[in-house]
């Protein structure tokens, strides 16, 4: 919503024209709502994968609507008196509508290969891509007719008043002044550029490179192993121990612990293995993060005796699962 309410604040800014910016602004509600009929039909449900699709799509659903409104706001200063208004938005809709048609498809041609993805990748990047795709599609459809319409019914020749766009005419200034330098020095830019494109090919290769970043979750999970042999008292015994040194973390609200396999649980482990839930403050009431504690936490585990460990987050771990079945 922040987003929307942002790009149509920035159209006003840059079109100089209230009528045209509320004509192209009207592409972005409309284009969600297409979208989620879309998803609808395709049962594509509404959640954190797909809303983020929505959100890269607005960005490129008011590129068109800008491109169409503002070639039909020129073209009716331009030739005003010179034709009807209805023929002279006729003529601005069909100079661009071949280039939108042909953009857009671009754009929604890169997507289509996510729609394909199987298994957790699938379940999470095919919703993001329906999204884009189907965002994309009501904005072509709604650039394409309904915007036309709109600016022949709106934007007559009342409104079609002279007026300096300043943050244009500086902007442009600029841009040719730096445009007039790289035109001078080409072989200096396409050597620069050519530096770049090499630079950025061997920096992708130090990449870290994980399907999820870490995120600080509020929660930790830590998983204990001792010896096969071990007993289920020693276990308890060692695991009373283990949850005495979380909880005397100050960042700790609570630990709870599951020696061996629970009764409801679908993982079969010995009585050896540990599997705590450590519940943590809030970030804004901790100064210290995920990787701070658990390397403090790390640093009195190593002091016992035949435990090994590890320490993970939720997600991280649930789709760790997913991907190993």
């Amino acid at each position: 919503m922040e987003g929307g309410f942002l790009i149509i604040l920035v159209m006003l800014f840059f079109m100089w024209n209230l009528r045209s910016s509320l004509i192209a602004s009207l592409t972005i509600p409309f284009s969600i709502l297409i979208a989620i009929v879309l998803m609808d039909i395709f049962k594509i449900k509404l959640t954190v994968m797909s809303i983020g699709g929505l959100a890269i799509g607005i960005g490129k659903i008011a590129n068109g609507a800008i491109i169409m409104v503002e070639n039909i706001f020129r073209v009716l200063k331009e030739k005003k008196r010179q034709a009807s208004t209805l023929e002279l938005t006729s003529e601005a809709a069909k100079d661009v509508g071949k280039y939108l048609f042909s953009a857009n498809l671009i754009i929604i041609l890169v997507f289509l290969p996510l729609l394909t993805l199987k298994r957790l990748e699938g379940a999470m990047f095919r919703p993001t891509a329906f999204a884009v795709v189907a965002a994309l599609f009501g904005s072509l459809i709604l650039n394409l007719t309904l915007k036309p319409v709109l600016a022949s019914a709106f934007l007559t020749e009342k409104h079609l008043k002279d007026r300096k766009n300043p943050v244009c005419e500086f902007i442009t200034k600029k841009y040719r002044a730096v445009l007039h330098v790289t035109l001078e020095h080409k072989k200096a830019i396409l050597v620069i550029f050519l530096i770049l494109i090499i630079a950025a090919g061997i920096l992708y290769n130090f990449l870290g490179k994980e399907f999820v970043p870490p995120l600080d979750e509020g929660a930790i999970m830590a998983s204990t192993v001792m010896l096969p042999e071990t007993s289920l008292e020693e276990s308890i015994k060692m695991g009373t121990r283990i949850e005495k040194i979380f909880l005397s973390f100050p960042e700790v609200v609570s630990v709870t612990r599951t020696t061996g396999t629970a009764e409801a649980s679908e993982h079969l482990h010995p009585v050896c293995h540990s599997h705590y839930n450590i519940q943590l403050l809030p970030r804004e009431k901790r100064k210290r993060d995920f990787k701070e504690i658990t390397q403090a936490m790390r640093k009195e585990l190593d002091k016992l005796p035949g435990v090994a460990y590890i320490f993970e987050q939720s997600i991280a771990n649930k789709l760790a699962e997913m991907k190993t079945q």
